[in-house]
């Protein structure tokens, strides 16, 4: 039933996935063991594509219209949104279950946020220059310098980063989500039962490997329980292209 599901996702030069919304979609559908194909849209095609397939555009006029991920499902209907995705996932497969809200929900999206946002100031200027492919350099970069940047160009915004500033400022964030993994005992949020949060949590694990594998040894290296988290979601990182 499920063997037409399209998987929308960002392109990169080596031919994997890498940005995090998508791998919480990409984890989602391998841990469920769906059958799936990937179809790769760069960043300038994405809203022409995603509106000749009729998909609404985001409700939230603070959100970017289009964006990925995005599903084709089995019966030819289009989702767009990782949560909205999964919310549907979860209701059309529900073997084997991924609670997608557990009690740890707030505390857990607080804490993310004081790692998620002082380390763009590491990762952003890798993308365009690391990953991307040529059609999506210019817009990925010119969308972030209007947004983050501050007025500056992605180059002057990389050199004015402090790198050891951010990681003293992400350590206890990192530490913190590590007392929540450790709190039932690990791997994962739960103790032995996965949810959708610790799929979260690898997505950005393999977003950062993909950027640059120090930036993942390091942050296991800070927060071990993160290293164990990851390993234990380890067969479902292992599709990452196809």
């Amino acid at each position: 039933m499920s063997e037409n599901i399209v998987l929308y996702d960002l392109p990169s030069k080596q031919g994997v996935s890498w940005s995090p919304n998508p791998w919480k979609t990409r984890l989602l559908l391998n841990y469920k063991n769906l059958p799936y194909t990937t179809q790769w849209v760069e960043y300038p095609d994405i809203a022409p594509l995603f509106k000749s397939f009729g998909i609404p555009p985001a409700s939230d006029p603070n959100d970017t219209p289009y964006t990925i991920p995005a599903l084709r499902t089995h019966d030819g209907k289009y989702i767009m949104d990782s949560a909205k995705i999964a919310s549907y996932l979860e209701e059309q497969y529900p073997n084997p279950p991924l609670p997608l809200d557990i009690p740890e929900e707030t505390e857990l999206s607080k804490i993310f946020g004081g790692i998620a946002g002082p380390m763009r100031g590491i990762w952003m200027p890798c993308v365009p220059k690391d990953l991307l492919n040529p059609p999506s350099v210019e817009y990925f970069t010119r969308t972030r310098e209007e947004v983050f940047c501050g007025g500056k160009s992605m180059e002057e915004y990389e050199k004015s980063q402090n790198h050891q500033n951010i990681w003293e400022e992400v350590e206890p964030a990192l530490k913190g989500v590590g007392d929540v993994l450790k709190r039932k005992g690990g791997p994962f949020v739960h103790g032995k039962e996965v949810s959708y949060w610790d799929l979260k949590l690898v997505g950005f694990l393999q977003f950062m490997k993909t950027v640059q594998e120090p930036l993942f040894v390091k942050i296991i290296s800070i927060e071990p329980a993160l290293g164990k988290l990851y390993q234990a979601c380890g067969n479902w990182v292992k599709r990452d292209s196809f």
